[in-house]
Formats: C-alpha cells, sequence, structure tokens
C-alpha cells in the first residue's frame, strides 16, 4: 500500500497516499518505521511495527518507542481510509503543539536522546 526505500519522515503537514484504502483490507493495516542511514537516503535497519485495525481508522496515533541504543522517538499521525498524515497544532486543538516528529539530539525538558527526526515511514501492509 505503500513503500520506499528512504522513507517518509512524516514531518508536520505532509502526508502519505496509499494505494489502497484500508477499508478494502481485511483486519486493517501494519505501519513500519525504520531509521534513516547518516546520508538520509535509505531506511533499512532498526525497524518498528504498528497494527493499526480498519475499524480504528480516522483516529490519531501517537507510535512511539526506544530503538536498541537507547534512542528515544515519536511519531504522531492521523489515519484516514486513503491517506496518512501528520497531526498538526490545528487538529489537535493545541497552539503551543510542537512536532514532535522532527526532534532530535535532547529535547528541552526532557532526559535521553532523541532520534524522532531519523525515523521515517518505510512500509503501510495490508493485512
Amino acid at each position: 500500500m505503500y513503500s520506499s526505500d528512504a522513507g517518509h519522515l512524516l514531518k508536520e503537514g505532509n502526508s502519505v497516499s496509499l494505494s489502497d484504502k484500508i477499508s478494502n483490507q481485511k483486519h486493517g493495516v501494519i505501519l513500519v518505521l525504520a531509521l534513516r542511514n547518516s546520508k538520509g537516503d535509505s531506511a533499512n535497519s532498526n525497524f518498528q511495527t504498528y497494527y493499526v485495525p480498519k475499524n480504528l481508522v480516522g483516529k490519531s496515533y501517537d507510535m512511539s518507542g526506544i530503538d536498541a541504543y537507547g534512542r528515544i522517538f515519536v511519531k504522531y499521525v492521523y489515519i484516514s481510509d486513503s491517506e496518512i498524515h501528520t497531526r498538526t497544532s490545528k487538529d489537535t486543538g493545541n497552539v503551543g503543539y510542537c512536532d514532535c516528529n522532527m526532534y532530535s539530539g535532547t529535547a528541552s525538558g526532557t532526559t535521553g536522546n532523541w532520534v524522532s527526526a531519523n525515523y521515517a515511514l518505510k512500509y503501510v501492509i495490508g493485512i
């Protein structure tokens, strides 16, 4: 339904169009995130997977985790039947909303090393 060697970074306000509707899938979709290499042209390591049942389409999702090196990442997305887009302050109604999808280094007020800016959407697989 979606595939990209470099992956899509899901920056605030961007979207990914799917080749088929999620409602046409038997169960839903699996979103696969991967860590981009230092050049940013390939996302082929540290895979993270997220299942989205088709009956929960039309909702916002917080995908977060800690990779094998203890680095933190988070992606906030809204999933419609035919596309995935990043949540924005307009979506959340939060005027002070930050684009956490692109955090890197040590974010203000947090501990740990953030690598959200390096995680990209690699695949969307219909199941």
